[in-house]
């Protein structure tokens, strides 16, 4: 089972209105997405935008900078996780 999600920071949430008062001192979570994989090798996750985050990135003339953040367990319980910055445009 992998499990993905999106987090922009919180100066940025602010840019785009995600976030407002002591919400946005911290990270948030516009997207997630699941996926189960019975065979090894890559596999595709698709990640679903929150209603408020698709609204602010149709919007938004800026870049933003998002966190991938993800962890993968296997049969056995042994957990792998990932994170990555990636800058939208």
């Amino acid at each position: 089972t992998c499990v993905l999600e999106l987090v922009v920071s919180g100066r940025d949430a602010r840019r785009l209105r995600l976030a407002k008062g002591a919400r946005a001192r911290k990270p948030v979570r516009i997207a997630r997405g699941r996926a189960t994989a019975e065979a090894s090798g890559s596999h595709a996750v698709t990640l679903k935008l929150t209603p408020r985050a698709r609204r602010a990135l149709k919007r938004s003339r800026k870049r933003i900078v998002v966190v991938v953040q993800g962890t993968a367990t296997d049969a056995s319980g042994a957990k792998a996780s990932l994170k990555r910055a990636v800058m939208l445009r």
